[in-house]
């Protein structure tokens, strides 16, 4: 089973007849669709060869007919019923394998078709199968039967094969068809397959026998004279009439009230593949809403995420960058209080250098001016030890150096002591920093 891309040159069409049992599905040629009117439609064909192809008609078994034949907003149609318990299984599960075929050709092709890929679901909520399943799950299918104006083109024989009209056609009469399978027909929600009417053979039920009346129906003219009975004697011709009249009058009425019924029923069943219908598009609006929710949800939900995880790069890019930060911080302290002692390591030097250099002066000081010895029994005046002790506490510091008994006083430069001061200080400063 094939889609063709173009449109195909067809070859006459022989009447080939084919045997649902026997058939082969995959010679199936279906042309690519096109518009036509308020729908899209696809030709399908029968591959009888590599150059011939042929139209599709299909002998149905002997099935009866639920309807007649209708005729509905100018357009003609018959129902045919199809009863699993007298043999027609086979031809439903035909009529089911060739939906089948057809959702997979669409789904095979969608893409080419309709430039989108139509999910399998899709599909099977838009499909409208050949069999339709009505009350008490009876199977149904309904084939239309083309026209022009008000005669039908297909033709129409008793079991006999003479060629009747339409009106020979009643509810309830068995019937056998050829049907043509003209095109797959694409709407704006739904697709299905179009059945027609090639040709209808009636098969008449055997009529019942009539009840025979009670009443006297032979009566004629010679009886009346036998019982020496006038034209107004107890039973008359017009009796009679009036017997055979009402007896087919209830006959008439009888098969008005089937009629009726059978009407009601196609419009009960019709009325519940409308709610049929109108119930898978209402599922498949929902199931189209909550799918379109589910999405958003989602969508929603990683923009959450992705906002989530931007936020916790800029975190963890902030907390990064103080660190670093902390670590320059730190690292310019550090390098501070390296500038720092590398500062009074060299004042340590020089005040320890300048201790060095006034030493030496003291020493130069000591070997010049020599000793000065100072005993107990010395009359100093007080004024000269006041002077003395004045002078030593404006100069500076005194150093006492006790030698074999002999007290020795030199004067040191008042700077030194500021400076070891202040050299003191600035290394305390460092070590409690």
């Amino acid at each position: 089973m094939i889609a063709l891309k173009e449109s195909i040159k067809k070859e006459k069409e022989y009447p080939v007849v084919f045997d649902y049992r026997k058939f082969n599905f995959s010679k199936l040629e279906y042309i690519e669709p096109k518009k036509n009117g308020n729908s899209v439609t696809s030709s399908i064909y029968y591959r009888a060869s590599i150059n011939k192809v042929i139209n599709l008609f299909i002998r149905t078994p002997v099935m009866t007919t639920i309807s007649g034949i209708c005729k509905k907003n100018n357009h003609y149609y018959i129902d045919l019923e199809l009863n699993i318990n007298k043999g027609h299984s086979e031809f439903y599960d035909f009529m089911n394998k060739f939906d089948e075929n057809n959702k997979q050709i669409v789904y095979q092709n969608s893409v080419e078709w309709f430039n989108q890929q139509l999910p399998k679901d899709i599909l099977e909520s838009y499909y409208v199968p050949s069999v339709n399943l009505v009350t008490d799950d009876i199977p149904i299918i309904r084939v239309k039967i083309k026209s022009k104006g008000d005669v039908i083109i297909p033709k129409i024989f008793n079991n006999y094969g003479t060629e009747v009209d339409l009106s020979y056609v009643s509810p309830k009469d068995e019937i056998e068809a050829v049907l043509i399978l003209d095109e797959l027909k694409f709407f704006k929600e739904k697709f299905t397959p179009e059945w027609s009417l090639g040709q209808l053979k009636v098969f008449k039920k055997k009529t019942r026998e009539a009840p025979i009346p009670e009443h006297y129906l032979l009566a004629d003219e010679n009886d009346l004279k036998e019982n020496n009975m006038d034209n107004t004697s107890n039973v008359s011709d017009n009796e009679t009439i009036d017997i055979r009249e009402e007896y087919l009058q209830k006959q008439l009425e009888k098969e008005r009230l089937e009629q009726e019924r059978i009407i009601k029923e196609r419009l009960e069943r019709e009325k519940i593949e409308r709610e049929k219908i109108e119930r898978l598009e209402r599922e498949r609006m929902e199931m189209e809403r909550l799918e379109h929710e589910r999405m958003e949800m989602e969508r929603i939900e990683q923009e959450r995420m992705e906002m989530e995880r931007l936020e916790k790069e800029r975190q963890e890019m902030e907390r990064l960058e103080q660190e670093r930060q902390e670590m320059e911080r730190l690292e310019r302290e550090r390098q501070e209080r390296q500038r720092k002692i590398e500062i009074l390591k060299k004042k340590e030097e020089k005040i320890r250098l300048q201790q060095e250099k006034l030493l030496e002066e003291m020493n130069k000081l000591k070997m010049e001016d020599g000793d000065l010895e100072i005993s107990e029994g010395d009359d100093i005046d007080d004024d000269v030890d006041d002077e003395n002790e004045s002078e030593v506490e404006e100069e500076g510091t005194s150093y006492h150096n006790s030698n074999n008994g002999e007290n020795k006083y030199y004067t040191v430069d008042p700077e030194f002591h500021s400076i070891f001061q202040n050299s003191n200080d600035i290394i305390e400063e460092v070590v409690l920093e």
